[in-house]
């Protein structure tokens, strides 16, 4: 069954969301504090859940323009699409996903929302291309 990421990059954590092709409904799933190490632990959860796509949060800012982070997102694009070119790479603008998620009925004050506002992303784009 195909397999979805979706993936908000911060400058100290990374959120990771998935969702599966056929529910299509995305669901939080891990926080990964930005290290050395960052970039294989995301692999291993795309090559371990067996992803077809992964959908990387645009960081923009309020005006559109890229933001700070937007030239780590694109590394991180690039290192990705050389180490594993079967699985397709989209981006999904990712403004005010973080706020949405700390808003969420569902959070709880003290929790990261990285994975939650990775969710945001993942399925806004699962509910534009489906």
């Amino acid at each position: 069954m195909k397999k979805y990421v979706g993936i908000d990059v911060g400058s100290k954590f990374i959120g990771l969301a998935i969702a599966d092709g056929e529910v299509r409904i995305a669901t939080p799933y891990k926080v990964i504090p930005v290290t050395a190490s960052s970039f294989s632990q995301v692999m291993d959860v795309i090559l371990r859940e067996e992803v077809a796509e992964v959908v990387l949060g645009k960081s923009v800012d309020s005006k559109g323009v890229d933001n700070a982070i937007a030239l780590e997102i694109e590394k991180l694009r690039i290192e990705m699409k050389s180490k594993i070119p079967e699985v397709a790479i989209h981006f999904q603008d990712e403004r005010y996903t973080s706020v949405e998620a700390r808003r969420s009925p569902f959070f709880k004050k003290g929790e990261r929302a990285d994975a939650s506002a990775a969710a945001l992303i993942l399925q806004a784009w699962l509910d534009k291309n489906y």
